[in-house]
């Protein structure tokens, strides 16, 4: 029940506004109901206030993009995250979608050679 979710991080984040897994949960339950600009503020909080949660960055990224707001700071999140960690399918998969929706071509084909070369099916469709 989507309005039951919703009511329970309220409550969550009245009680530790800086929960970063219910910041997490709810900017994700945005994202995943088409809402990306409501989404991105708990997304972002979440990885700001945990650097551990690493879907959080990227999911934050996949707001941003969606939104059409902040794309080089989405850029620039799910680098940090393939600083991390180059081999990371879904920072990859990320940064594709972002180039898809906002370009360089020149980029997006670069990221889709490098999803082929890690044999991520369907990559580079």
């Amino acid at each position: 029940n989507p309005e039951k979710a919703q009511a329970a991080y309220r409550h969550a984040l009245e009680l530790l506004p800086n929960h970063a897994r219910a910041r997490y949960n709810r900017g994700l339950d945005a994202l995943q109901r088409g809402e990306p600009a409501a989404a991105l503020p708990d997304l972002e909080a979440a990885f700001r206030h945990d650097p551990f949660l690493r879907d959080a960055r990227l999911q934050a990224a996949r707001a941003a993009s969606a939104a059409g707001v902040r794309v080089d700071e989405a850029i620039a999140w799910v680098e940090e995250a393939l600083a991390d960690n180059d081999a990371d399918p879904a920072a990859w998969l990320a940064l594709e979608a972002i180039y898809a929706r906002h370009g360089p071509p020149e980029k997006l084909a670069a990221v889709r050679a490098r999803l082929r070369e890690m044999g991520i099916p369907g990559a580079g469709s």
